[in-house]
C-alpha cells in the first residue's frame, strides 16, 4: 500500500451536479452525540486544486457552489499513510441559502452559531480539523 504521507504531486477535482442523497449525521446536542436525519443537499459545482509536497496538500482552490450552498476553503491537509487518518486544517466560508436553512431544521440552528464573516455578512466561518475519517467541525474566526 502506498504511503500517502510521503506523496508529492497535485490533486485536481472538478464536477457538476454534486449532491448528497440524504442520510444521518451525528451532532453534539445538549452534551450528547445525537443522530439527526440529513435531507438531500444539492452542492452543485465543485472545483478543487491541492498541490501536494512531502505529504502536505495546500488548498489552492476549493469551492463548492450551488443553489443551496456556497462553500470556500483555505488551509492544508496533512496526509497520513491511510487517507482516513489524514488531518485537514481548513478554514471554511459558508453561505447557505434561505431555502436550505428552512429544509435543514435542527442542523440549520448550528449555522446560526457560526461567526459572521467580517468581509461579507452573508457568509459564516467554520473550521474543519481532526481526521478525514472522523472530522471535527467547529466555529471559525
Amino acid at each position: 500500500q502506498t504511503d500517502l504521507s510521503q506523496a508529492s504531486g497535485r490533486l485536481r477535482l472538478t464536477g457538476t451536479g454534486v449532491e448528497v442523497k440524504g442520510g444521518t449525521v451525528t451532532i453534539p446536542l445538549m452534551g450528547q452525540m445525537t443522530p439527526v436525519d440529513l435531507p438531500p443537499v444539492n452542492f452543485g459545482k465543485l472545483d478543487a486544486e491541492l498541490p501536494i509536497e512531502r505529504g502536505t496538500g495546500t488548498v489552492k482552490t476549493l469551492r463548492i457552489e450551488g443553489p443551496e450552498l456556497d462553500i470556500q476553503a483555505t488551509g492544508t491537509v496533512r496526509l497520513a499513510r491511510a487517507l482516513p487518518y489524514s488531518e485537514p486544517d481548513l478554514s471554511l466560508r459558508i453561505r447557505p441559502s434561505a431555502d436550505f436553512l428552512r429544509r435543514m431544521g435542527m442542523i440549520a440552528a448550528g449555522f446560526t452559531q457560526l461567526p459572521v464573516d467580517p468581509q461579507d455578512s452573508a457568509y459564516r466561518n467554520a473550521k474543519l480539523t481532526g481526521y478525514l475519517g472522523k472530522p471535527s467541525f467547529r466555529p471559525g474566526r
